[in-house]
C-alpha cells in the first residue's frame, strides 16, 4: 500500500509503498477514504510537539474510512478515524489503510460525506466550545469571525447564527474568499482599519470576536469590539505574536480569552457528537478542499498559504475519483 512517510522534522513527508498493517487485540484495519490535513499535523511534521512520535512515521490524526477487518465492527461500515495516539504515538491517516483502536472510531451517520467526517472534529469541537464555553455568546449578541472562510471560522458562523446572534460578520482577507463564507453573515473583506471602520459603522461593536487567524491584527481588531466583549484566540495562522498596548486594552475593557481544547477534552468529544448529528441532518456545512494522496505538495502548499478553503483533505485516488465521477 501507499502512505506517505516522514524521515526527518521540518521536511516534506514522501510518498511509498509500505507493507500493509496488521492489527492486533483491540484494533480495526480500515482503508482510509479520506484523511484531513491540519496545522497540527504540520507542527508535529516540524517536530514542536512534545512528545512527538518515533521517525519515520505517517502523519495524520484524523480521517474517515470503511472498515476492511475487525471484532467490533462489520467490514464496509463507514468510520470516522480521531484519537488512539494516531499520527502521535503510531502512524496516522496520512494511508491508504491504517491500523486502529476500536475505541478511535465512531460510525459516519448515512448521508454525511467521508472527507467531511474525516475533518469535521477540530472545527466543530473548536467552533462550539470558543462561541459557548469561553466566548459565553448569548442570543442577541453580535459576532465577528476571522478567517470565516476556513474550517473553524464557517463552523463558528453556522453556529452563531443558529445560536441566536443578532448579526454575524464573517472576515475574510481577500475578495476571492467572501463567496466562501456561509450564508447568512455579513462579508467583511480587508484587514486592519477598514475593517474595524465596517465593524463599528454597521454593527455599532462586537460582543464576541472569534479570532481563528491570530497575528498583528488583531491589536487593531479590538477597537472593533465593544466595552465588555469577549475576544476569543482560536488559531494563529496568520502569525504567532501580537504586540498590545496595556493602557489601551485596559481603557477598551475587552477580555482576551485563549482557547485550549486539550483542557477540555470531554467537551470536545460532546461538541464533536452534537455536530456529527448537525451534520447529517443537513442542518451544518463543513467545506473542504481536497487533494489526491500523491499531490502532497500541493496539499500542503494550499494549507500554509491560505489559499485552501474549509478543511483541506487528502483521498485515495480511487476514492477521489469516484466521488469526481459521482
Amino acid at each position: 500500500m501507499r502512505a506517505a512517510r516522514l524521515h526527518r522534522w521540518g521536511s516534506a513527508p514522501r510518498l511509498e509503498e509500505v507493507p500493509e498493517p496488521i492489527a492486533g487485540p483491540g484494533e480495526s484495519i480500515v482503508r482510509v477514504s479520506a484523511a484531513a490535513v491540519s496545522h497540527f499535523d504540520l507542527s508535529v511534521a516540524r517536530g514542536e510537539h512534545e512528545p512527538g512520535p518515533r521517525l519515520p512515521y505517517v502523519p495524520g490524526t484524523d480521517g474517515a474510512g470503511r472498515v476492511v477487518a475487525s471484532d467490533t465492527y462489520e467490514p464496509g461500515t463507514e468510520v470516522r478515524i480521531g484519537g488512539g495516539g494516531l499520527g502521535l504515538r503510531r502512524d496516522g491517516t496520512w494511508a491508504e489503510v491504517v491500523t486502529v483502536p476500536d475505541d478511535a472510531l465512531q460510525p459516519i451517520p448515512p448521508g454525511v460525506d467521508a472527507a467531511v467526517a474525516a475533518g469535521f472534529v477540530v472545527p466543530a469541537a473548536a467552533a462550539v466550545t470558543a462561541l459557548e464555553d469561553v466566548g459565553r455568546l448569548h442570543p442577541g449578541e453580535r459576532v465577528a469571525v476571522t478567517g470565516a472562510a476556513g474550517a473553524v471560522g464557517s463552523v463558528a458562523v453556522q453556529l452563531a447564527r443558529r445560536a441566536g446572534a443578532a448579526a454575524v460578520y464573517g472576515i475574510v482577507s481577500r475578495a476571492g474568499k467572501a463567496g466562501s463564507v456561509p450564508a447568512g453573515a455579513t462579508v467583511v473583506v480587508g484587514r486592519g482599519p477598514l475593517v474595524v471602520e465596517q465593524l463599528r459603522d454597521e454593527a455599532g461593536g462586537i460582543d464576541v470576536l472569534i479570532d481563528t487567524v491570530g497575528g498583528s491584527d488583531l491589536a487593531e481588531l479590538l477597537r472593533a469590539v465593544s466595552p465588555g466583549g469577549r475576544v476569543v484566540l482560536v488559531g494563529y495562522t496568520a502569525g504567532r505574536t501580537v504586540t498590545l498596548d496595556l493602557p489601551t486594552l485596559m481603557e477598551l475593557d475587552v477580555s482576551l480569552l485563549p482557547l485550549n481544547l486539550f483542557r477540555h477534552p470531554a467537551r470536545a468529544r460532546s461538541a464533536a457528537a452534537r455536530a456529527l448529528g448537525l451534520l447529517g441532518a443537513g442542518d451544518l456545512a463543513l467545506p473542504t478542499t481536497r487533494f489526491d494522496l500523491e499531490d502532497l505538495t500541493a496539499t500542503l502548499d494550499s494549507l500554509t498559504t491560505g489559499d485552501a478553503v474549509g478543511r483541506v483533505v487528502l483521498v485515495p485516488a480511487e476514492e477521489h475519483h469516484e466521488a469526481a465521477a459521482a
